[in-house]
């Protein structure tokens, strides 16, 4: 067996500090694919400003009344439920930033997803330049044309 030394040591005590260091990093990769489920307003909002959050299941309908901002890649999955403006909003019910994308769409296969908004004049969501939005299986409503 090879007597390893000083410098030969410290290699290999460099190399495991390099690996222990890289251990929670790539644990919360692999948790980055996890699914948030929101059911208000609140819990989206929470969800869209946490960075550790990537993708989000909305478990029930949700009014919003206050613009939502989308800074980074999110997956918003409407899973067969609907987000609408409530009549106090007077913004877009989304804004995607120009670091944003904002992939919107439904996985539920037995009922489709709806974006209602109720101001005249207004976008359901507002992408700034340089901003992504993806949408699939996903209606956008505006006013009357809503109802069933």
């Amino acid at each position: 067996m090879k007597n390893i030394g000083g410098k030969g040591l410290m290699t290999v005590l460099l190399t495991f500090a390099m690996v222990a260091a890289l251990t929670p990093a790539m644990s919360s990769e692999i948790s980055a694919d996890s699914v948030t489920e929101v059911s208000d307003e609140t819990e989206l909002k929470t969800a869209l400003n946490d960075v550790s959050v990537n993708k989000i299941l909305l478990k029930r309908d949700i009014s919003i009344g206050n613009e939502l901002k989308v800074d980074r890649k999110v997956d918003l999955d409407l899973n067969g439920h609907d987000i609408s403006s409530d009549s106090s909003l007077s913004d877009n019910i989304f804004r995607v930033t120009s670091t944003g994308v904002l992939d919107l769409h439904n996985s539920n296969k037995n009922g489709y997803s709806t974006l209602k908004f109720t101001k005249s004049g207004m976008y359901p969501i507002m992408v700034e330049s340089n901003g992504g939005l993806n949408v699939y299986g996903v209606h956008v409503f505006e006013n009357d044309y809503a109802s069933d």
